[in-house]
């Protein structure tokens, strides 16, 4: 089936089915007034009000969080338990009603023992025990109501002592012998044996059980053998002294270990909830924000103590179909008999369904609140991957940008160099020639001529110095230290990619051309270990003023972030300005 969040009955249910509790309680502790002796009533009003508030308040507040089969019957129990007060009437028919469904009551408790929390029998043993307690009481004591003359005395659900009201069932003038004689001894050895067996099956549920279940089992054993031990002794005074005041200690004792057994319940729930929520802290602190599926998987299995726990991921609608963790097709999850089916949504499309065994008593609230936090690890996961691959495209972006904008220069420094550059050195030999042949017959055309050369020289000069700021060929060709033109300290750098060398060269030409008038010493410092690293350093005094701008800055970072690399800018007034920076070599 499909785990789903679920919703606790209506509020106005449960108003109406507190009323009708409140109502039964205030029936019973009325009845119970009028009909106890004076020195029972407070006791056996507040008894008989027990037993029916604990298992109907256990079981709406249950209801009041989530549909639950088990809280549905213990309200049912309660309301059934409250016959058990009848038993204090003078009147026989009420009294006789009271002291039957005393009987009934047994297969009820022995019941909600067996089937704690899921409110079925899940095994073997339940059953057979179960089918033996409704033998019991359905063959030794209900048929039983026919004959008896009186029911037995002293009983623990009525405090008429050994002068209780006649059986108004009875069909028959006189009590058989051998109900007395044969079928009472046998029925209360056999309760003894049949309860006492119950609480074993418990013990090794409880055994067996993992941490969750455990917590939820160990008071609801604890309760099933203190009222075994209750019945037994109770059962056995009665036989040897029946007006003993320690009989009527053991009855109330035996009837108020009804009230706690449902209270049991509830504190088995309460402790299960608390452990429910230490592991889903454990399972929050113990995942990792980038968890692979195989530990999202194992982590989820532990924290639900579900070996068995499988997750099926959805792949996308372009690829249809369902992998488990390892990437491996798999059927599309679906119901089946003794599994849970959770399924994990975005925006109503499934992207996952954790699968998990239907046996273990999961706490919905645990199970929706893991499925939730799976979401979440899937989903941070998927944004990740989509975070991750869109940066890397846009540092690819950025290098080819980059790449382009370098190529760019060294053709357009080409072009200067072997098509201006060249041309102006021509054209300058021409001016030189044309001046030597007419310095004898024109002096003053010769000297003119002579002056365009020394402006086409200059020309020259300032082409060559463009070429080099495009891209300088010393750069490609001798690296770093030898392009740049000032004190230079390095450890053996060597050789690397152009795209790594062009960024931190012109990192460092922007911080030389930063460098204000003023400084007097200019230091450049380049090392490598897993990053190539460099430092410009100056001793400008006018550093870190205002009118410093950095907009210099725009170039080399864009250059560093296409590499991967990082620059830091560190300007202390009066001092001087330090620009550090590295690019990865890995």
């Amino acid at each position: 089936m499909q785990t789903r969040p679920q919703r606790g009955l209506a509020p106005w249910a449960i108003v109406i089915l507190a009323i009708a509790a409140a109502m039964l309680c205030a029936g019973a502790v009325v009845l119970t007034l009028a009909e106890a002796p004076a020195g029972d009533r407070a006791w056996a009003a507040v008894t008989g009000a027990l037993v029916i508030a604990a298992p109907i308040g256990v079981g709406l507040a249950t209801l009041a969080r989530r549909q639950d089969r088990f809280a549905a019957i213990l309200v049912g129990a309660g309301a059934l338990w409250s016959l058990t007060v009848l038993a204090q009437s003078h009147d026989p028919t009420l009294y006789s009603v009271g002291r039957t469904a005393a009987w009934v009551v047994e297969i009820v408790v022995v019941y909600l023992l067996l089937s704690f929390p899921s409110g079925r029998l899940t095994s073997s043993p339940a059953r057979v025990a179960m089918a033996a307690t409704v033998g019991l009481v359905g063959l030794l004591y209900l048929p039983t109501v026919l004959v008896v003359q009186h029911y037995p005395e002293p009983a623990p659900w009525s405090t008429c002592g050994i002068d209780c009201p006649p059986n108004a069932f009875a069909i028959a003038d006189t009590t058989p012998a051998f109900v007395a004689d044969i079928v009472r001894p046998l029925r209360e050895v056999l309760s003894a044996l049949v309860f006492f067996g119950v609480a074993v099956i418990l013990a090794q549920r409880t055994y067996r059980a993992g941490p969750l279940l455990r917590r939820m089992l160990v008071p609801v054993l604890a309760m099933a053998i203190f009222r075994g031990i209750a019945l037994a002794a109770y059962d056995a005074a009665r036989g040897s002294a029946p007006t003993a005041a320690s009989v009527h200690a053991l009855g109330w004792v035996y009837v108020i270990s009804l009230g706690l057994i449902a209270l049991s319940f509830s504190f088995g729930m309460l402790w299960r909830g608390l452990y429910a929520t230490t592991a889903l802290q454990r399972l929050t602190l113990g995942l990792k924000p980038q968890t692979t599926p195989a530990a999202l998987r194992a982590a989820l299995a532990d924290a639900l103590e579900d070996p068995s726990l499988q997750i099926a991921y959805r792949l996308p609608d372009t690829l249809d179909g369902w992998v488990s963790e390892t990437a491996t097709r798999v059927e599309p999850p679906r119901e089946q008999q003794g599994r849970n089916l959770t399924e994990v949504s975005v925006n109503g499309q499934p992207i996952a369904a954790i699968d998990t065994d239907a046996s273990l008593p999961q706490d919905p609230a645990l199970l929706q609140a893991a499925a939730s936090y799976a979401l979440m690890v899937l989903e941070n996961g998927r944004l990740v991957r989509r975070l991750t691959s869109s940066i890397g495209e846009l540092s690819a972006s950025r290098a080819r940008i980059v790449a382009v904008t370098d190529q760019a220069r060294r053709r357009i420094e080409r072009d200067v160099h072997d098509g201006a550059q060249q041309r102006l050195v021509a054209l300058r030999i021409k001016l030189a020639l044309e001046s030597e042949r007419l310095e004898g017959e024109a002096p003053q055309t010769a000297a003119e001529l002579e002056l365009l050369g020394a402006e086409v020289d200059e020309t020259i000069d300032e082409v060559r110095a463009i070429a080099h700021g495009i891209y300088p060929s010393v750069l490609s060709d001798r690296g770093l230290v030898e392009a740049l033109s000032c004190t230079v300290r390095d450890d053996g750098i060597g050789r690397h990619s152009q795209e790594i060398e062009s960024a931190v060269y012109f990192a460092c030409v922007g911080a030389l051309d930063n460098v204000g008038r003023e400084a007097t010493r200019i230091m450049i410092t380049l090392w490598a270990d897993e990053s190539l690293r460099f430092e410009v350093r100056d001793d400008d005094p006018g550093s870190g003023r205002p009118d410093r701008g950095q907009a210099w800055l725009d170039e080399p970072l864009d250059r560093l972030a296409a590499v991967a690399g990082e620059l830091a800018v560190e300007a202390v007034p009066g001092e001087g300005t330090r620009v550090t920076g590295s690019v990865p070599l890995r």
